[in-house]
């Protein structure tokens, strides 16, 4: 068994006006991933969300623990057994879900199909029910030890060392998730799975980059003075919407020995702010006293602007990230802002003694040094509506 890094996992939530959920005054989920990628919570009364992994189910053996780490409200939580990608938006999806209910006194295995209206959640047909814990809530403060053994035509799970459910059914493969519906202050943890069907190995990567596999990491508002600015909201394709703090959207592959493409562009003129790349960022640096990494950062406001590559170290406050210490800027751009609605296509080539950077096939960057491995990051700062696409990366 192998310890799980949840840096690796994907939320994916339902919409919300799509299902009705508005009617209910449900929140946007918020996933936050902690402890060194070892625990995930889910913070808010939400919509059916998701949190889902980047290996399949079929043919391994899974642990987890799950603790409600708040005494406030009563709903469901839960796992989903074989979820795809994308199945929230999908009206042919059809997956199986773990579904415990405190105010239901409820754990059952149901059947998802389609995209189900909020208030359906709570009465999803049932597959199987745990036959001891059956009618059974959830207590809060308890954390509970989950195992899930599923082939193709079994399900079995165990919960704190009892089999609950031992369910002989026809099973299509799909991804291992943690599920929330309309439930704060839940903690999955310690995940440990036999990975050998995983989709592919973390740290690697050769051709289109899969974007459902990175992860967003922002600065705390707050910690760095940024209050005045909106919360960052990443969407795939990865686009960052928002005025925000400085924020990351990072690989689930380290920088160097690839050869990394992107495209760039900011898709308004209503601001002037920053927007680049993080070269060898690491997950949770951005809570990290002692980080050091490298940015690439495109100011387009008139007494700032360039392509400037900088170094961050520990956590700069709000306003520092206006006077990064520089390393290196640009041949040719080092001093001309990014334009509004253009398109820009960089390349990158580094490793532990040199970093090359082409903007538009021209080289800005060729700046010798020693370098330490990490991920590459979308960044973005205090802009909004900037769009990364055709991210490949080639070993």
């Amino acid at each position: 068994m192998t310890t799980v890094n949840l840096n690796n996992w994907t939320a994916e939530s339902y919409d919300r006006a799509q299902i009705d959920a508005l009617k209910y005054k449900a929140k946007d989920a918020q996933w936050v991933v902690f402890d060194g990628g070892k625990s995930v919570s889910q913070q808010t009364d939400c919509q059916p969300t998701l949190f889902y992994s980047d290996f399949n189910i079929v043919d391994n053996t899974i642990s987890v623990k799950l603790k409600v780490d708040s005494n406030f409200d009563d709903d469901h939580i839960g796992f989903a057994l074989n979820f795809k990608p994308g199945d929230t938006t999908n009206a042919n999806a059809d997956f199986l879900v773990l579904h415990w209910s405190k105010s239901q006194s409820r754990m059952a295995l149901c059947s998802v199909k389609g995209i189900p209206d909020f208030i359906n959640f709570i009465k999803l047909p049932v597959v199987a029910t745990a036959k001891t814990l059956g009618s059974t809530g959830w207590k809060s403060y308890q954390t509970y030890e989950f195992k899930f053994a599923c082939t193709p035509n079994k399900i079995q799970i165990w919960v704190d060392g009892s089999l609950e459910f031992d369910v002989g059914v026809s099973f299509d493969n799909g991804r291992f998730a943690c599920y929330s519906c309309s439930q704060g202050g839940v903690v999955f943890s310690d995940v440990t799975a036999d990975v050998s069907g995983a989709t592919s190995e973390p740290g690697t990567s050769n051709g289109p980059a899969e974007l459902t596999r990175w992860v967003a990491e922002s600065y705390n508002r707050e910690q760095i003075g940024a209050q005045s600015q909106e919360e960052a909201k990443w969407v795939i394709t990865a686009a960052q919407i928002n005025n925000g703090q400085p924020t990351f959207f990072y690989s689930d592959f380290n920088t160097f020995g690839h050869t990394i493409s992107a495209k760039l562009g900011v898709e308004t003129d209503a601001d002037n702010d920053f927007i680049g790349f993080a070269l060898n960022f690491k997950p949770g640096d951005t809570g990290n006293q002692n980080a050091d990494f490298l940015l690439l950062t495109w100011n387009a406001q008139p007494k700032r602007a360039g392509l400037k590559l900088c170094r961050i170290s520990g956590i700069p406050q709000f306003m520092d990230f206006l006077h990064l210490p520089v390393v290196a800027k640009a041949k040719n751009l080092g001093s001309t802002p990014w334009r509004a609605r253009q398109v820009y296509q960089f390349k990158f080539k580094c490793n532990s003694n040199k970093i090359q950077i082409w903007v538009d096939g021209s080289l800005e960057f060729d700046v010798d040094g020693n370098f330490e491995d990490g991920r590459f990051a979308c960044f973005d700062c205090s802009q909004a509506a900037v769009i990364f696409s055709e991210i490949e990366a080639g070993i």
